[in-house]
């Protein structure tokens, strides 16, 4: 995983092909309070999915062009 900072806030991209179970995990014990996902199904349809890690809600949101 690499750590940058983005807009005042710390972010985490894991590029590696890492079980999605432990990046949740991983997540959640950082503090972190969403989790983008972009797999190729996503980057196909131009979105993300992100998922609220305090109450498990998930929703999609277009990807910057």
């Amino acid at each position: 995983f690499r750590r940058v900072l983005f807009r005042s806030q710390r972010v985490e991209l894991v590029l590696a092909n890492a079980k999605l179970k432990r990046v949740l995990a991983d997540a959640s014990r950082s503090g972190a309070r969403r989790v983008y996902l972009v797999g190729p199904d996503e980057l196909a349809q131009g979105e993300a999915l992100v998922r609220d890690l305090s109450s498990g809600e998930q929703s999609r949101h277009p990807l910057p062009d």
